[in-house]
């Protein structure tokens, strides 16, 4: 006879990005490199669900040049900052402990990368179940500073953003993208740093 212990719930998060894509890859990269949720069979599922309509506007692009390219009013980028991450698993071979000390794991680490809001997951198994809740803000309260918040501290989905390049009309690009596309400004920013 087998163990099982089951999950389901969500997790409210807004993870950095100055556009749509940036924000998802982000939390696409940061979810990549959580612990996992394991089970004999299966490991527990995340699927990454993007609230509707958008709740921030910017005439800036990822590389933090003004464009008028967007698809909302007045060429602006609308965005949507808020996911929700639904999880769900059947877990074999597992017992209760086992899986809510690896959930909390996972849960701690995914809060000091990106901002959690809200969670809401039940661990349950055939003797007894528990309700994970964002009481108090615990989990809010763990996302590690950004270095433009706190110069002695670096949030390691900072990592994951574009980064500025060069001091002249190219600043904001990343260095492979003006180093392939305008090679006479990348020549020319390589003679300036020595």
């Amino acid at each position: 006879m087998s163990w099982w212990t089951y999950v389901k719930g969500f997790v409210e998060v807004r993870p950095f990005g100055r556009t749509q894509a940036e924000e998802r890859y982000i939390l696409e990269t940061a979810l990549n490199h959580l612990p996992r949720v394991t089970g004999s069979e299966s490991d527990m599922n995340i699927h990454i669900v993007q609230k509707a309509g958008y709740d921030m506007s910017d005439s800036c692009n990822e590389f933090e040049q003004r464009t008028h390219l967007g698809n909302g009013r007045r060429g602006n980028f609308e965005t949507q900052g808020t996911y929700y991450l639904l999880v769900e698993g059947s877990l074999r071979d597992r017992e209760f402990q086992e899986t809510y000390r690896e959930l909390q794991k996972w849960l701690c680490r995914l809060a000091k990368r990106v901002s959690v809001q809200d969670v809401m997951i039940e661990v349950k198994a055939w003797n007894r179940n528990k309700l994970i809740r964002n009481d108090k803000g615990i989990y809010t309260q763990m996302l590690e500073d950004v270095s433009w918040i706190n110069k002695d501290s670096i949030n390691w989905c900072e990592y994951l953003m574009w980064k500025p390049y060069g001091t002249h009309r190219m600043v904001g690009y990343p260095e492979k993208l003006v180093e392939k596309y305008y090679p006479e400004i990348y020549k020319k920013e390589k003679e300036y740093e020595e």
